[in-house]
């Protein structure tokens, strides 16, 4: 998932593409996809990820689904996504979060960062992998 469209953000976002590439080659089926909205409070972003997710791994034209299990990845804006749309996705078996912009989430969500860190934890009990940079503008929490 990418980083916030008004600010540049893209699913061509050269972090997203390597993701998609590196689990590519791993064997894995990827998507990457442009959020709706660039502005808002991240609910139709979250919206977006679970209708591709659900995409994956419900059966299409009496075919089997492409996938059993999801592991989302997001850099910046789209790992706050990711993490929300986790505990929604039944088949989410975890999440990767690169790059949480923590120092800058309130405006960036329009304040409703909060809301998206509550339905991140509700994904308890599913394994998290967050990558936090030391030198990082926009996360040092």
């Amino acid at each position: 998932l990418h980083p916030w469209g008004p600010l540049g953000g893209s699913m061509d976002d050269p972090h997203v593409r390597e993701i998609c590439r590196t689990f590519g080659k791993a064997g894995c089926s990827t998507a990457s996809f442009n959020f709706r909205s660039g502005l808002g409070s991240g609910a139709s972003s979250v919206e977006d990820t679970v209708a591709v997710a659900s995409w994956f791994v419900e059966p299409h034209d009496g075919e089997e689904p492409l996938a059993r299990q999801v592991l989302i990845a997001g850099y910046s804006y789209g790992s706050v996504i990711g993490a929300a749309a986790a505990a929604e996705i039944p088949q989410c078996i975890g999440y990767a979060v690169f790059g949480p912009p923590l120092d800058c989430a309130g405006p960036l969500y329009f304040f409703n960062a909060p809301k998206l860190k509550k339905r991140a934890a509700e994904s308890a009990g599913r394994p998290k992998l967050l990558v936090v940079g030391t030198k990082d503008e926009f996360c040092r929490q």
